[in-house]
């Protein structure tokens, strides 16, 4: 009886220290050496100070969710932690007798057997991943696709280009960001007399991640208007913005860039719950290093995360983005209604038309989660003086339709980006502030 009150606080400890290992590595560290304790304790069978040391342990890691999220703080709250753990689990092992010591040293061994065992198996694993990865091709079917993790030729490198504060291949895909994180690296042009300007802000799906810079929906957009009229499209999207920081970035580069007209890429995880107090922390993860390493370097790794967060879906056990940005929206809806009011009103005071605004979804549905998300925030844009591009009708065209990169890129592929890039350019090509700059047709001969 004793040894099962001890073995299952222990797996249960292991348990969650894997799960929370995804998320929050520096405390599935601090769990694992809780677990570690206590099964040191299962060893010996007895010890109170080890039993002591159980529950201080315990307690420090809950009171770590008690610090303040400040980088200083969260980073010495870990290093004292580890410390203080330490400290406990040598401790215990002082006081013991020397056959107790002698129990914790064969448990050692155990342990040590074990370990070796699954560096051996996760080994075996990441060989017979690379062996799949050479030799079974990105689009085939059946077993090997299940088992294959991302392609070599796929992965996320980084790269040197000129001018730019940041490049890399994604899936094979040169990514370059300027400064301020736009596809980009030189500045932006004088605008040309004779030509209409259209500014689009958005996120990563604006920025085209994923996507040649020339197949994103801005680029295309320009192709399909250039066509009638003398139109420039700029791509002021930038990874990961929400909606107040769009309209930021929108308010320090309306009279720089002296548009005609501002389009609005919208992607339903614009709406995320954001304070003045979530910019100024900083979270820190001291150990980040570690995962990013075999994150980058090894093929095991990531591809046991998908499967992993693959499984947790289907067991319900966390909620999928449409669920998660529902409840996001419904929570802050009276903030981003005024956030969308701002954006809007910003543009009108400088004399352009309203803001021309289209949700973007790669996985468009009729019926669903995703559905009433949609509508509701076309709802709120209109509210807000937005023109609003309905997207019922490329989501009817386009029922159940997976346009997305790939299995381990979920951004829109070149068959969406053309999908929004059209949708746009069928509201744009009809607004009369585009009439002075319609290209004349060709006279017969």
């Amino acid at each position: 009886m004793e040894r099962w009150r001890t073995l299952v606080p222990t797996l249960s400890c292991l348990a969650v220290s894997a799960m929370l290992g995804r998320v929050y590595l520096p405390g599935s560290v601090l769990l694992l050496l809780a677990g570690a304790l206590l099964f040191c304790r299962g060893l010996v069978l007895a010890g109170k100070a080890v039993q002591g040391a159980t529950c201080s342990a315990c307690l420090c890691i809950f009171g770590l969710w008690l610090l303040p999220l400040s980088s200083g703080v969260l980073l010495f709250g870990h290093l004292a932690l580890c410390f203080l753990l330490f400290a406990l689990l040598l401790r215990g092992l002082l006081q013991l007798s020397e056959r107790d010591r002698e129990k914790v040293v064969v448990g050692g061994y155990r342990v040590v057997t074990v370990a070796i065992a699954v560096l051996a198996t996760l080994a075996v694993a990441e060989a017979a991943l690379r062996i799949v990865d050479k030799c079974v091709p990105a689009d085939s079917g059946g077993l090997f696709s299940r088992l294959r993790a991302i392609p070599s030729a796929w992965a996320w490198r980084r790269a040197h280009v000129e001018g730019a504060e940041l490049a890399f291949y994604w899936h094979g895909i040169l990514h370059v960001n300027d400064i301020n994180g736009m596809r980009r690296t030189a500045p932006f042009q004088r605008k040309r007399p004779g030509v209409f300007r259209i500014v689009v802000v958005g996120d990563s799906f604006t920025y085209g991640e994923g996507v040649d810079a020339e197949k994103a929906y801005p680029a295309v957009l320009e192709q399909l208007l250039g066509a009638t009229c003398k139109v420039e499209v700029l791509n002021l999207g930038v990874r990961g913005l929400s909606l107040p920081q769009i309209r930021k970035l929108l308010r320090n580069y309306l009279d720089l860039l002296d548009p005609d007209l501002v389009a609005y890429g919208i992607c339903l995880n614009d709406f995320s719950v954001e304070t003045a107090r979530d910019e100024e922390l900083v979270q820190v993860r001291p150990l980040s290093g570690i995962t990013d390493f075999f994150g980058t370097q090894t093929v095991v790794y990531p591809f046991l995360l998908k499967k992993l967060e693959n499984a947790e879906l289907r067991l319900h056990l966390q909620k999928d983005f449409y669920q998660d940005a529902l409840a996001s929206f419904d929570a802050g809806k009276p903030s981003y209604a005024q956030e969308a009011a701002l954006l809007n009103a910003m543009v009108l005071e400088r004399g352009l038309p309203p803001v021309v605004a289209m949700v973007l979804e790669q996985r468009p549905k009729c019926h669903g989660a995703g559905s009433d998300l949609a509508l509701a925030v076309e709802d709120l844009m209109v509210a807000a003086g937005i023109t609003v591009v309905p997207c019922r009708a490329y989501f009817s065209r386009c029922d159940g339709q997976e346009m997305v990169v790939s299995e381990w890129e979920q951004h829109p592929n070149a068959q969406a980006h053309r999908v929004f890039a059209e949708e746009f350019a069928g509201a744009i090509r009809g607004m009369r502030q585009l009439e002075p700059f319609r290209l004349s047709p060709p006279q017969p001969l």
